[in-house]
């Protein structure tokens, strides 16, 4: 690998290693929330229609039994959005204005503690999203939210299931 593209380089290999892993912690994709069905970009861990970009979740911390016993505080999880390009590689792209990540457990009609979201300046596209707690196994919903001069653009929802083992 030569040194004038090795950020990008390892930028790209990240992007098509979180790809090609899958999501783990027996999460599975839904649609955006705005009516897209799951299968219009099946290789996008989140889609976002509106502004044409996909979003894929790598755990840095996942969530464990520690955690459910207050043994362990906080999962974090690391954004990375793309757009696929002419050639349909992957390309990152940071999305205009600001993300937001919330919790929410269907179920229980509740959420969560409010998430810590932070660009990460040495890389384009990604995002670091600290203080994820989810406070009991089941079913949750976490929540990407794309805002722009303080008001929403668009939002889409990855389907999570915490079984509360490990």
């Amino acid at each position: 690998m030569k040194p004038s593209g090795s950020r990008s380089a390892l930028a790209a290999a990240g992007i098509l290693l979180a790809l090609g892993a899958g999501f783990l912690w027996k999460q599975r994709v839904t649609g955006s929330g705005h009516g897209h069905p799951k299968s219009e970009r099946p290789e996008c861990g989140l889609y976002f229609a509106k502004e044409n970009l996909c979003a894929t979740l790598f755990w840095v911390r996942r969530p464990s039994a520690q955690e459910l016993e207050g043994k362990a505080r906080y999962s974090e999880f690391q954004l990375t959005f793309w757009r696929a390009d002419a050639k349909g590689r992957a390309q990152a792209v940071s999305p205009p204005g600001q993300v937001l990540v919330s919790l929410w457990m269907p179920g229980m009609g509740h959420g969560s503690e409010e998430t810590l979201v932070t660009r990460v300046a040495s890389s384009e596209g990604q995002f670091r999203v600290e203080k994820v707690w989810f406070s009991m196994p089941g079913q949750w919903e976490i929540w990407v939210s794309l805002m722009s001069e303080g008001r929403f653009v668009e939002k889409a929802k990855l389907d999570f299931f915490l079984d509360g083992k490990g």
